[in-house]
């Protein structure tokens, strides 16, 4: 089943020009074609960039080397209390200025999640985590407390549950 976009993406040439030699010819707009005399397959890139969502449900996406993000949504100072929209992003940054209770906006669907907790020059701030959120042994870990230190939670979302585990004072 191919992917279906829930809007249409910018347009792209849709029919490239016959290549005649072996080589590589740029298409314009973001599309390559490479052509092999030598009767291997030839290769066609595209890169196109999307204004739209699309659903890959059931379709399996095969040989990626190297998948990047975009950014890492930045959450801002927490306060005491502060929601953490998972749909945001998969990498979270929350720099914290108080004791937070922590709210987690769960995601459309299962996930792998990062959180990076910055203390802020005062240190020594906690995290009270949701009942969600499941840690090793049932204990949510002991923050590094230094100022300015850098603790990073990894969670796994499985539609319900959040499962956790840390590593901690990257400061």
């Amino acid at each position: 089943m191919a992917p279906t976009p829930t809007s249409r993406p910018r347009s792209a040439p849709t029919t490239p020009p016959p290549a005649t030699s072996t080589g590589s010819s740029s298409l314009g707009s973001g599309i390559t074609l490479t052509e092999n005399n030598d009767g291997s397959n030839e290769t066609l890139s595209v890169a196109v960039a999307f204004s739209a969502d699309w659903d890959f449900n059931d379709v399996d996406i095969l040989d990626v080397k190297t998948v990047t993000f975009e950014d890492e949504h930045d959450n801002g100072n927490s306060g005491t209390s502060k929601t953490v929209d998972l749909n945001d992003g998969q990498k979270h940054k929350l720099t914290l200025t108080g004791n937070v209770t922590l709210t987690l906006t769960a995601p459309h669907g299962p996930g792998n999640f990062l959180l990076k907790l910055v203390q802020d020059a005062t240190g020594s701030r906690t995290v009270t985590w949701p009942g969600t959120v499941n840690w090793p042994g049932g204990t949510a870990p002991t923050l590094s407390t230094g100022a300015n230190a850098v603790d990073i939670v990894s969670l796994y979302y499985d539609g319900t549950n959040y499962y956790a585990t840390s590593a901690l004072n990257f400061s």
